[in-house]
């Protein structure tokens, strides 16, 4: 009915003005959280690019220490031969710088490896943090597709209402012509209802009766009123 439309109107405005709301609400949300997004993107970049190089330096040590390792397996087995051939003594002064040798291949060995160790420990470090971080950021994203999904929903939702609107406005419209066309529909049948048409022809009788009482007067007055030649 047309005096329902205005309530309904009113109700679908209010209810576009929450929507409003909320789709403002979601954008505020949206802005921190994509900025968040992509700073842990640059973050996971960053480790990722310290930990491909932790890995360069780790693959590059042990290979070092492989070395090492083997100089001291050569060392010893020098060693080994000079004191077999050592049977008078004279090798002495060789066994002993062969021992020197030794000691200082030794503490290169335990120098590498505790690079080795320390180099590990980072690149284990970093790749949790890689993984943890990553983690955070693929919540993060799920949370910014619901809040792009929720607020996709919530835009449609208003230009559906925007339409609907817009319909109940041409309804409204077109029920306020339909109402002015019965009136006149209405007041044209009331014209030619009995009673109207008893009036009007009351009306023209009484015009009738005017116009015959004048035209007597009229006759009256002739005969009264002397011509020129009677007042001769």
């Amino acid at each position: 009915a047309i005096v329902e439309i205005p309530n309904k109107y009113k109700e679908l405005e209010q209810k576009n003005d929450d929507l409003k709301d909320q789709l403002e609400n979601l954008s505020k949300e949206l802005v921190p959280s994509r900025m968040q997004s992509r700073s842990l993107e640059g973050k996971i970049k960053t480790s990722s690019e310290k930990a491909k190089q932790l890995e360069q330096e780790l693959t590059k040590n042990e290979t070092d220490l492989g070395g090492l390792k083997s100089q001291l397996d050569k060392l010893n087995e020098d060693l080994k031969a000079l004191n077999k051939a050592n049977t008078d003594g004279s090798k002495n002064a060789e066994i002993e710088a062969k021992y020197k040798d030794i000691d200082a291949q030794n503490l290169k060995i335990k120098t590498a490896e505790e690079k080795n160790n320390k180099l590990q420990k980072e690149l284990k470090t970093k790749k949790d943090e890689i993984i943890k971080k990553t983690s955070e950021k693929s919540k993060l994203d799920l949370k910014i597709a619901e809040l792009e999904t929720n607020k996709n929903k919530v835009s449609e939702q208003i230009d559906a209402n925007k339409k609907e609107l817009e319909a109940l406005n041409k309804e409204y419209a077109d029920s306020v012509k339909k109402s002015d066309e019965l009136s006149k529909l209405l007041s044209k049948e009331n014209d030619n209802s009995p009673a109207s048409q008893e009036a009007a022809a009351r009306h023209i009788l009484e015009l009738k009766d005017d116009l015959e009482n004048e035209l007597e007067n009229a006759k009256l007055d002739d005969i009264s009123a002397p011509t020129a030649e009677q007042s001769k």
